[in-house]
């Protein structure tokens, strides 16, 4: 491995897919390697996704439980899920127009569950298993007088029906979530 401020680049061997597009060394010398002893290194770069518009990415998370499956978060208010095997477009795209998202997790208990925090202080919980996902569950964070927007999310990995998030205050809280959201449907596969 061979890791600099500017990129990162693997053996091919190494890397189980990696693409045939050879990178050849740079006359800057590396106090980690030797470049005339390092063999061929190869780009490890093996797709390009349809991009969000007119925004940045808040957030990437693979799903636990489809090796090719992942999401993104973009500050164009929307969350699209992307598979590996179909890199020219999402496979499905979630307008939320309640708030900003800050961040996005993918339910541990369910494989069609997400969950976005948004910048109202408030968790969306949309179920990919319902034809129409066009309004989620939406829960308060939290009670307190101070509402600030959330910054993390992420489900409990043991007790599947926990939640914890985190705000702009520095604040942690941890919610139980609804059972419907917990138990896994009829039509999602495990």
């Amino acid at each position: 491995l061979y890791s600099s401020a500017a990129s990162v680049l693997y053996k091919l061997e190494d890397l189980p897919i990696a693409s045939a597009s050879l990178i050849t060394p740079t006359s800057r010398k590396d106090s980690t390697m030797e470049y005339e002893n390092a063999g061929e290194w190869y780009d490890p770069v093996t797709a390009t996704f349809a991009s969000h518009i007119g925004g940045r990415i808040i957030d990437i998370r693979f799903s636990p439980f489809h090796r090719d499956v992942f999401l993104s978060a973009g500050s164009d208010q929307e969350i699209r899920i992307y598979s590996l095997l179909h890199p020219h477009a999402p496979v499905h795209v979630i307008h939320v127009e309640q708030t900003g998202i800050s961040c996005v997790s993918w339910s541990l208990s369910r494989p069609l569950v997400i969950v976005a925090s948004g910048q109202n202080n408030r968790l969306y919980f949309h179920d990919l298993s319902r034809k129409e996902d066009w309004n989620p569950l939406e829960v308060k964070a939290s009670e307190k007088l101070i509402p600030f927007p959330l910054t993390f999310v992420e489900f409990n990995g043991s007790n599947s029906s926990l939640i914890a998030t985190g705000d702009g205050l520095g604040r942690v809280h941890v919610l139980k979530m609804p059972s419907d959201l917990i138990s896994l449907d009829h039509n999602e596969i495990r």
